[in-house]
């Protein structure tokens, strides 16, 4: 089992290293514009400390705000939260389906259980958003640092923690004392990252059963209808802190949030060894010819 996790995250990971560019210029170019809002905030508010690592990925998952058709309100296009969704669907699209064929059956031949092979591409799956998530903070760190060192450029970040009032006033929190430093990094480093990986193994299982392109419109759709309805059965509400309850009245719980993604990396796991063990590899790679 050992052999064929390393197997696979050489395979998976080292060898398609060149995906992971994107996320690092995206990650590079969002802290880039924060440190340009963080400098006018400053400028607004009066003496703000300096901001931290945490202050920079709230600003990067912040989202946008609920869209409420009746008031007249313009749909604001979340370019930033599409991007985050979309890049990742590429990394993790197509991959663990494309396996059942060529070289990739030779795997699948050498493994004692169908579900060994399946959990491997879990581990390979969750690896992968975490690999993702690690490209996003070097190039914001990246960023950061190049900023740092120009002359009358922007401190380097203070710390990792997100400050309560920096985030609150980036967000315009409408129940700012109902925020905890607790709930904060909650909200700022777990969520994105759980729901990241739950839409991620939601989208790999997926392709067994249908097709990759199709499983790639599913976690588009989720992305579309997140950005119209604040509803906690659309999972990129929780990548957003602007449909946060301490940040909107009638937003989505953290908490549940966080129970949620849960049971949906687990179903997802569970599916994956149910189907796969009724999987037709070989018709399956026939009809594929």
């Amino acid at each position: 089992m050992k052999q064929q996790i390393r197997a696979e995250l050489k395979q998976g990971i080292v060898r398609r290293w060149y995906l992971y560019i994107l996320p690092f210029a995206l990650g590079a170019v969002s802290t880039a514009a924060f440190l340009n809002r963080y400098a006018l905030l400053e400028a607004w508010t009066g003496e703000l400390r300096a901001a931290s690592f945490g202050d920079c990925f709230a600003y990067i998952f912040r989202g946008m705000q609920e869209y409420i058709p009746n008031q007249h309100q313009p749909f604001e296009v979340p370019v930033l939260f599409l991007l985050i969704n979309i890049l990742l669907a590429v990394l993790i699209g197509g991959y663990a389906a494309g396996e059942l064929h060529g070289t990739g059956l030779n795997k699948l031949v050498r493994c004692r259980r169908r579900s060994d092979w399946w959990i491997c591409k879990c581990i390979w799956n969750v690896i992968s958003v975490l690999g993702y998530y690690a490209a996003l903070i070097a190039g914001a760190v990246t960023a950061a640092f190049i900023a740092s060192v120009k002359p009358g450029g922007a401190a380097f970040f203070s710390g990792i923690a997100p400050h309560k009032e920096v985030v609150v006033k980036l967000l315009f929190c409408e129940n700012p004392d109902k925020l905890n430093d607790k709930m904060l990094c909650c909200m700022v480093f777990v969520l994105p990252v759980l729901t990241s990986m739950a839409v991620s193994l939601f989208q790999m299982t997926i392709e067994f059963i249908l097709q990759p392109w199709v499983s790639f419109m599913v976690l588009m759709a989720n992305c579309v209808f997140s950005a119209f309805f604040m509803k906690g059965c659309w999972l990129g509400n929780y990548m957003m802190l602007y449909r946060m309850k301490p940040v909107n009245a009638n937003g989505v719980d953290w908490q549940t949030g966080i129970l949620i993604n849960l049971l949906v990396i687990a179903a997802s796991i569970t599916a994956g060894v149910f189907l796969f063990g009724r999987y037709d590899v070989l018709n399956k790679n026939s009809m594929n010819k």
